[in-house]
């Protein structure tokens, strides 16, 4: 309902509370609004069927932003973050052996 009314939704569930940046609430699925604007008209909506969205998105945008998530995607995120850590760790132990010397 609200992704047919122009508001870009996304669904998190116990799967997706083991990416540290999409945690979800106790009950273990949670319904986020993408666009912070449009947090308003999506609550009206859920109340009131008829409820005219008044910051709809147009379908380009709305694709706009699923390519754009896309574009990095869960491997993609997951991917930099271990380089990262990867990269840590070898400074600590580089910085740990020339300590030693």
């Amino acid at each position: 309902m609200l992704e047919a009314a122009g508001i870009p939704t996304f669904v998190s569930n116990s799967d997706s509370a083991r990416i540290p940046v999409a945690t979800s609430y106790a009950g273990g699925i949670g319904l986020w609004v993408v666009v912070d604007d449009q947090l308003w008209d999506a609550q009206q909506l859920l109340e009131d069927p008829e409820h005219q969205v008044q910051s709809k998105l147009t379908e380009a945008q709305r694709q706009e932003i699923r390519e754009s998530v896309d574009d990095l995607g869960i491997n993609g995120a997951l991917g930099l973050m271990f380089r990262l850590l990867g990269a840590t760790i070898l400074l600590v132990i580089v910085v740990f052996v020339i300590t030693r010397l």
